[in-house]
């Protein structure tokens, strides 16, 4: 991130404490703030941290858009592309009505994507997960084809369906062009990661200069190593299995078909290995119900998550496309090394030389296999998981990440 003057330097310091002070914030998270999600979670920590600043800080979601008229208005849009949009619009029109009355308006990727954002935050490039998913899926159907020659003189997919998802891919979907609009509309785009950054600037055409970088946070004093009486406790006990930990979504863009394909060849070559696969729901819990070696925890609250690195081994992270995951801060955070693909935080981590961090191909059996029992064994004493800790504390703990947030917003102000 480049350094941004405070605005107290520029115009002294009482008079940014009384401007800044006086100036209402607004936020808006069309799912509230919480615990549950990422977004709503990382907006949590900015509540938090603009309200202690001395910032007055308010939220437009749903529930206000519901008890709009505007609201009322585009209810009848209830699903599909359009129940989007009119969600979308709708936020939009109350956060411009709040900005011509002197807020500052603080949005996310496409929440509210005609509002004039002074700060928007950039997660991801759903553009760019799109493209990275077909990438993925060609490589399969490729591999796919090829196994299948012995059986057949001609595997090229015909030329007419290429050049048809071809024309497909080339079209940028409502998101997509939600999120590109959002980005012309806003001041600043505060994004998570160069790579985010990059995306935005290649797929919706925006200038560089627009962009501050500010990678996620996690909360520290939730996520942390078990205490040394706790940890030589659970080490008595057996643990003849490597546990191997999943938390997040069973869905192809978090690697769904690697994680299916990963526990099936564990199984065949005799691994004794056992995944914990953590998941919001039952959705597409069906692909590991009959597993002997998978055990789902479904609807893990906040509060359990801690215990639950702790308890694990390594954490698997086989993902598809990523901004700046929040999962592998936290299991880093609680002691826990992290196997997965090159993209968002790991990726990130692992160019910096952030230890604890081992990327992998998936596809790759025999390297992830190495990979897992590697991490397992280098991060597995009470010492080297607090070492992870405080690295995770010094550079991405809230206090840091939070001090970096009120520079961007001050600087906004001059």
């Amino acid at each position: 991130m480049r350094k941004t003057s405070s605005f107290a330097q520029n115009i002294g310091e009482s008079k940014s404490d009384h401007i800044i002070s006086s100036r209402k914030i607004i936020i808006i998270s069309p799912n509230g703030l919480s615990n549950a999600g990422g977004v709503e979670r990382v907006m949590l920590y900015a509540y938090r941290a603009l309200s202690e600043h001395g910032f007055q800080v308010g939220i437009i979601d749903q529930k206000a858009l519901s008890e709009s008229r505007i609201g009322r208005f585009f209810s009848i849009f209830k699903r599909g592309v359009l129940g989007f949009l009119g969600q979308s619009f709708g936020l939009s029109i109350i956060a411009n009505r709040e900005r011509r009355s002197g807020a500052f308006i603080i949005n996310n990727g496409y929440a509210a994507f005609f509002a004039r954002s002074d700060i928007l935050f950039c997660h991801g490039c759903v553009r760019a997960a799109r493209l990275a998913q077909h990438r993925v899926r060609l490589e399969q159907r490729r591999l796919d084809l090829s196994k299948r020659e012995e059986h057949f003189d001609n595997t090229e997919i015909p030329r007419p369906i290429r050049l048809i998802e071809r024309l497909k891919l080339s079209l940028y979907g409502p998101d997509e062009i939600a999120e590109m609009i959002a980005g012309h509309r806003a001041r600043i785009i505060v994004a998570v990661s160069e790579h985010s950054q990059r995306d935005w600037q290649r797929y919706y055409h925006l200038s560089s200069g627009k962009f501050e970088h500010l990678p996620n946070t996690v909360d520290t004093r939730h996520f942390h190593p078990a205490s040394e009486s706790n940890e030589r406790e659970s080490s008595k006990q057996s643990r003849n299995a490597l546990r191997i930990l999943f938390v997040g979504s069973l869905t192809y863009l978090k690697g769904l078909d690697r994680l299916r394909t990963t526990v099936e060849m564990a199984r065949e070559a005799g691994k004794n290995w056992e995944f914990i696969i953590a998941t919001p729901s039952s959705f597409n819990t069906e692909h590991f119900s009959s597993k002997p070696n998978v055990t789902i925890r479904k609807a893990v609250s906040f509060a359990e998550l801690p215990d639950l690195y702790r308890y694990c081994d390594v954490l698997y992270f086989p993902s598809i496309y990523e901004g700046f995951e929040m999962v592998t801060l936290e299991a880093l955070s609680s002691g826990l090394p992290v196997v997965g693909t090159d993209v968002g935080a790991i990726s990130v981590l692992c160019k910096a030389g952030f230890p604890g961090v081992y990327r992998i191909e998936p596809d790759d059996f025999a390297q992830v296999s190495n990979a897992f029992e590697i991490a397992a064994a280098q991060w597995k004493n009470h010492a080297e998981k607090h070492q992870l800790y405080n690295l995770i504390d010094e550079n991405y703990g809230i206090s840091t990440w939070s001090q970096k947030l009120i520079e961007i917003v001050e600087a906004c102000y001059e």
